[in-house]
């Protein structure tokens, strides 16, 4: 069970690393920025903030099998990722944008089955 909580917990950060690198250091591209207007006059500022966010609980949410620390900080970090899942869910919804739902929504089980798994199949 610890491998397969492993894999996911890689896969959650790849994904959110690429996250954070399209939607915090390329934000100029004509899709972002039609989001960003109409998420209002702090959209650019909330895009930073949320990839700044991204980008560090998806380096967290491996740092423990790195560094052979306990994993309690895995479950928070991924609780973490499962809310900014919903967020973002929402705020795509919001800007009217055609996001990925399936992919959301498969990204969220993930990101529940290690806080799920960590918490109370594998807990270290």
């Amino acid at each position: 069970m610890n491998t397969i909580l492993w894999v996911l917990q890689v896969i959650l950060c790849i994904k959110f690393l690429s996250v954070a690198y399209s939607h915090g250091l390329q934000p100029n591209n004509s899709n972002m920025q039609q989001s960003i207007i109409k998420i209002g006059k702090n959209g650019l500022f909330l895009h930073k903030i949320i990839s700044a966010i991204i980008f560090i609980v998806s380096i967290i949410i491996i740092l423990p099998g790195i560094l052979g620390m306990n994993n309690w900080i895995t479950i928070y970090t991924a609780l973490i990722l499962a809310i900014l899942i919903i967020l973002s869910i929402i705020i795509h919804i919001l800007s009217r944008e055609k996001p990925l739902i399936v992919a959301d929504i498969i990204l969220l089980a993930n990101a529940a089955f290690v806080v799920y798994g960590r918490w109370m199949l594998a807990p270290s």
